[in-house]
């Protein structure tokens, strides 16, 4: 049997939350939350909806199923999508664009909570339009 508890319990620790906070932020009882967390039960399929949209993951990047290969294809479509501006603006700004930085950024943003995400999608989206990124065709808006 898969060890979802685990999964479940390192999403949580990754964002920075106790089993407490993170049941009055979700509204899931903390003795729920322990119990997927000790392998003792398995939440429902509603349960894991409701903690990825909390995250801002996928129910697979939830319960550590995300296979490397569709995130590689992700990127690699993501890649194709990017306009001749974009690879632009990425020459140019290079120096301060390493795979380092982009881990650093990563980790900032999975430990903000989910309106603040949103907030910083915002700003990074306007000022790639800003820079002539076509991010229609990357994001879809």
């Amino acid at each position: 049997m898969y060890n979802y508890g685990n999964a479940i319990k390192s999403q949580r620790e990754l964002f920075g939350y106790s089993q407490t906070a993170l049941s009055k932020k979700t509204n899931i009882s903390q003795q729920i939350i322990s119990k997927w967390e000790r392998n003792e039960t398995i939440p429902s399929i509603d349960m894991c909806v409701q903690l990825a949209q909390f995250y801002g993951i996928t129910i697979d990047e939830l319960i550590g199923l995300e296979p490397k290969d569709q995130t590689n294809e992700k990127q690699k479509t993501a890649l194709h999508a990017l306009s001749s501006s974009a690879v632009n603006f990425a020459k140019e700004y290079q120096d301060i664009i390493s795979d380092k930085n982009f881990i650093d950024m990563s980790k900032l943003y999975k430990a903000v909570k989910p309106e603040l995400r949103a907030l910083m999608l915002g700003y990074i989206v306007g000022i790639l339009q800003s820079q002539g990124v076509n991010t229609k065709s990357i994001l879809g808006y």
